[in-house]
């Protein structure tokens, strides 16, 4: 389960909007504008009360094209001892909306996996370790950072090169706590197969938080 959600893109990028993400910042990040570079977000990743590591997205937007970068380094470990590595590595190229190539690389506890894609005359072509697609020509990644992602029915998972069936609803507003702020922001249901996560966007539909449940315990991403 933790697989699906640390995709970036997640990013899969996950990926269209944010200036600079201070640190010491208690204000939510506001929408990126044409001529914005080196933007980036990071998060504290955390299972129950037990920080395991961070994510961290960065972007440089050029009018409609933008690159981005995701990088995830998380250890679960009890004591001295680690149950469980992850690392992920993700550059994708952005058209508008439009995925226009990744390159991923997981080491998933051990197991080497790879993603490449680009688009091609009448499609996209997507060649993994375990799969080969030609998916349509405009396509998203599980890309949380963009709030276009949140309209789309089917995302590329940067992990495994699939193409997944998603539904994606609106539960509400509330408030929450980011970088120590109260804000509010409108939570979302992102549903799949064996993929279940909430995520929330405050301000101009900026992504500030997920959170799901993983082996009885609770997944969450803090922007930081």
């Amino acid at each position: 389960m933790i697989k699906h959600l640390l995709m970036a893109g997640v990013m899969s990028a996950t990926l269209g909007s944010m200036a600079v993400l201070a640190a010491s910042s208690a204000t939510p990040p506001r929408s990126v504008r044409d001529g914005d570079a080196g933007q980036q977000w990071q998060f504290k990743v955390s299972l129950g009360d037990k920080e395991i590591g961070r994510q961290t997205f960065k972007l440089d937007q050029r009018g409609d094209r933008s690159t981005v970068t995701i990088a995830a380094d998380l250890d679960v470990r009890y004591v001295a001892l680690s149950f469980y590595e992850y690392k992920h590595r993700n550059t994708e190229i952005w058209q508008g909306n439009c995925l226009e190539s990744i390159r991923a690389s997981t080491d998933d506890n051990g197991e080497k996996l790879a993603v490449e894609g680009s688009r091609v005359a009448g499609g996209f072509q997507v060649k993994a370790t375990k799969v080969q697609l030609l998916l349509p020509e405009c396509i998203m990644s599980f890309a949380y950072w963009n709030p276009n992602f949140l309209k789309q029915g089917r995302l590329l998972n940067s992990q495994t090169g699939a193409f997944e069936d998603v539904s994606i609803s609106k539960i509400g507003t509330e408030r929450i706590l980011v970088r120590r702020q109260s804000v509010e922001a409108t939570r979302y249901k992102l549903k799949g197969k064996a993929i279940d996560i909430d995520l929330w966007y405050a301000g101009d539909r900026q992504w500030v938080r997920l959170e799901s449940e993983v082996n009885k315990s609770r997944l969450i991403y803090e922007l930081i």
